[in-house]
């Protein structure tokens, strides 16, 4: 009972020792997170630009910016779940 007693604390040492130091990511999922995160960014800027303009824009603009949003909106949803889903595909996939 006393050995895994010690045996307990030690973990717990360990484990607050550990707390707030993170993992460096592998070359492979560093830019699979790269890709990601600049297709990503990418969609969100023209979404944000696309609701921008129709929000902002001139009356005589109005239906283009209607069309890029519509556009944008068709769009996206497929795109952001292709990206989702490869970067947190399956490890037995690799």
């Amino acid at each position: 009972m006393e050995e895994q007693k010690k045996e307990l604390e030690q973990r717990l040492v360990l484990t607050e020792a550990s707390i707030g130091e993170a993992e460096e990511l592998p070359p492979h999922d560093r830019a699979r997170l790269s890709i990601a995160v600049k297709v990503l960014g990418a969609i969100a800027s023209i979404v944000i630009l696309a609701g921008l303009a129709l929000l902002f824009g001139p009356d005589s603009r109005v239906d283009q910016a209607q069309a890029i949003f519509d556009f944008v909106k068709t769009i996206a949803p497929p795109i952001v779940t292709l990206v989702i889903g490869f970067y947190f595909r399956s490890e037995t996939a690799q």
